[in-house]
């Protein structure tokens, strides 16, 4: 009976350090991007190039179906990435949600 019970705890355990992985490789790709937009002379596609980059590096294998939404306003710079952490329990996949916002910088200032 303690066997079944010890197999779906690391089960358990995995699929959160999985989670957690996709959760950082997201939240790491979306403040590169946000840097990257928010400059003077940065752009909503250098923004999204960055992102998908470093996702592609850091986490391929982490965040599955990933968005991208970069969003530069004169006021603020916004991105946004969800996806799903990679599954290994058959009909979970627990979602990935990052917002980072920043001031867009302005010449002069």
């Amino acid at each position: 009976m303690g066997a079944p019970i010890l197999v779906l705890l690391l089960t358990f355990a995995v699929q959160v350090g999985l989670w957690a992985l996709g959760d950082l490789a997201a939240r790491q790709a979306a403040n590169h991007a946000l840097q990257a937009s928010r400059v003077v002379g940065g752009t909503e596609a250098a923004g999204y190039q960055d992102a998908v980059a470093l996702l592609e590096q850091l986490g391929g294998q982490f965040v599955v179906e990933p968005t991208i939404t970069v969003t530069r306003a004169a006021a603020t710079t916004t991105v946004t990435i969800r996806g799903h952490a990679r599954a290994i329990i058959p009909g979970v996949q627990p979602a990935i949600t990052v917002t980072v916002q920043a001031p867009t910088e302005r010449a002069g200032s």
